[in-house]
This record gives structure tokens, sequence and C-alpha cells, in this order.
């Protein structure tokens, strides 16, 4: 089966919105649908909320510190979703197993031994 589009869920207790940017980047290369869930007090640096496989929200609740519920379906075939996961998946994939590098590999003495010395 095709894994385009896997599902993640996050939950934090933080008050640090460095967290928001850390599961829209964590989304956008892993190409990852994230739900990410907070308490209500927490919500006024990161609130609930659901991002694509791009890398940007879905939805979101509100950032008021009060409780909130969003819904949304996830359409894998969303035009904006189209380059996250039918491009950029398949050549992450492809430029991590180094095949699409294979023939630019350079053979030299200090390429093979890695070693400090």
């Amino acid at each position: 089966m095709d894994s385009a589009g896997e599902k993640l869920h996050f939950s934090t207790f933080s008050h640090d919105p460095i967290f928001d940017v850390i599961a829209c980047g964590h989304a956008a290369t892993t190409n990852q649908w994230i739900s990410v869930s907070v308490p209500a007090q927490c919500s006024t640096a990161m609130p609930s909320e659901v991002i694509g496989p791009h890398g940007a929200w879905l939805t979101r609740c509100s950032t008021a510190g009060s409780t909130d519920l969003t819904c949304v379906t996830l359409d894998r075939n969303a035009p904006d979703l189209r380059i996250a996961l039918y491009a950029a998946r398949p050549w992450r994939a492809t430029a991590r197993d180094g095949a699409i590098y294979q023939r630019r590999r350079v053979d030299a003495p200090r390429s093979r031994d890695r070693t400090v010395g």
C-alpha cells in the first residue's frame, strides 16, 4: 500500500511556540499529516491544529486560551497537497536511498576513509 500522507499525532503540554514551528517542519520534511493537541491553557502559544504534509495548517483551534474543537477532512487529492504527496515524497525517498546520486559519487581516498587521523 502507498504510504503517502501517513498520519501522526503529537500531544504536548508546552507554552513554547517553537513546537509549532517544529511540527510544521516535521510534517513538510516527512510528508505526514500531523494532528497536534494541547490543553486550553497552552493554546496561546500553540493551539491544537492539523498540519498537512506540505507543512501548513489545515485547521487550527482558537489561541484565546479557551477550549475548542476543530475537524478537517484529510483529502489526499487536494490540489495544494499534490506536490507534497506525489512529487516531493517520492523524490525524497529516492534521494535518501542514494540512487539518484550514484553516478556522481566521488571515489577518492578521503571519501572512502572518513576517520580522523
